[in-house]
């Protein structure tokens, strides 16, 4: 119930503010900006920006941000997407409005949450 209210008052938050850029995790290992951006050619993405691994350089720490033309795109890509089977791959698309302090630990060592979580190993359709 507390997280259903938290979403709500999230999105609420993005409209009041005409919020255009959604978190998008769980991405498979060899994801990089271009790809993220292929995914969403037609829906008028702007820009993408991947936080990479401190361990693996180069290699995605499976979640980044992308950021649309409008309120309106993210919404729609956010409302048709999430959940969909992303093509070519094990996948599905995971993806929120992105929030300041995502990630961080407050004051009391409370996580600030972000839509994420470990789906498991994502990869290309027929890789073992």
């Amino acid at each position: 119930m507390m997280q259903q209210s938290h979403l709500q008052s999230h999105a609420e938050t993005a409209k009041a503010t005409g919020a255009t850029t959604l978190w998008i995790g769980d991405l498979p290992h060899f994801a990089d900006e271009a790809y993220v951006a292929g995914l969403f050619a037609a829906e008028g993405v702007v820009s993408v920006k991947l936080i990479y691994s401190r361990q693996v350089p180069n290699r995605p720490e499976s979640f980044g941000f992308v950021t649309f033309h409008s309120h309106a795109a993210a919404a729609d890509v956010l409302e048709r997407y999430s959940g969909q089977p992303v093509p070519y791959t094990n996948c599905v698309f995971r993806l929120n409005w992105a929030a300041h302090g995502v990630g961080r630990t407050t004051a009391e060592g409370e996580r600030l949450g972000g839509g994420g979580g470990v789906g498991g190993p994502c990869r290309l359709a027929g890789d073992g």
